[in-house]
């Protein structure tokens, strides 16, 4: 088996945690250089390069495992790289600020996922994946405010030096620029959900594979990515302060 570690800086924030990362990855593989090799992803699809690249090194019918390390981001990157590739396996080291994926497995129990040998001794099971248009993902694909809420947040977290606070805040304030939007509020869509059409003007669209939306909120618990399902949830447009009134629901689940 071929071990591929694909890391995402940011996530790490510092060179003492990537260096911690990369030592006890050696310390794992006692040294052997060529069991492993470590990729530090430079910018968005990087890693779906580099997996491209490094899977031409493994032998015919030789199974190649690749490690995402950081956090939802870099896990995208990852997916979008093994997908279409024969005998790929996905892994997950959840270092990451936003690990919506990780938090399905991991919540109330030790995270396991951070046990590196512990992984790389444990057989791969079959997760259900999302299509859209020509990109793939494991949690959840968001139509509409959502989407506006978090493009408004990075251009409002990009400002001010990076924090959890700041963070958390430039979420807030981007949610609240996004539902007093109107244009994002009041699109058209034609919807078809097993075979009952249901067009309507819609200001959020969530298609889930899984519980956890953005900033761990378990939205849809019912949500499972190994059932053969992906689970809707839908807002037909309203105004701004009736958008407004339905988060807490939205957030409870």
């Amino acid at each position: 088996m071929k071990h591929l570690f694909i890391t995402n800086p940011i996530a790490f924030r510092t060179s003492a945690k990537r260096t911690a990362l990369a030592g006890m990855i050696d310390s794992v593989f006692r040294g052997d250089k060529l069991a492993y090799h470590l990729h530090e992803s430079r910018f968005p699809r990087d890693a779906v390069l580099a997996i491209r690249r490094y899977e031409r090194r493994r032998n015919a019918g030789e199974t190649l495992r690749v490690y995402s390390c950081g956090g939802d981001g870099i896990l995208f990157d990852c997916l979008n790289g093994i997908i279409g590739l024969p005998d790929a396996e996905l892994a997950v080291l959840p270092f990451g600020r936003e690990n919506e994926f990780a938090t399905y497995f991991t919540k109330g129990k030790t995270n396991i996922l951070l046990d590196l040998p512990l992984q790389m001794k444990s057989p791969s099971t079959t997760l259900d994946v999302l299509r859209c248009g020509n990109s793939y993902a494991l949690g959840y694909c968001s139509i509409g405010t959502e989407t506006t809420a978090v493009l408004q947040a990075k251009k409002i977290e990009s400002l001010f030096s990076s924090s959890p606070k700041v963070h958390k805040l430039s979420y807030y304030l981007g949610s609240l620029a996004a539902v007093t939007n109107q244009s994002t509020l009041a699109q058209a869509y034609e919807v078809e959900i097993d075979g009952e059409r249901i067009d309507d003007l819609y200001g959020t669209m969530n298609i889930a594979n899984m519980p956890y939306l953005g900033g761990g909120m378990e939205v849809l618990p019912d949500a499972s990515p190994d059932d053969g399902l992906f689970d809707c949830l839908m807002f037909r447009s309203a105004s701004p302060f009736k958008t407004m009134t339905n988060v807490p629901s939205h957030i409870s689940g």
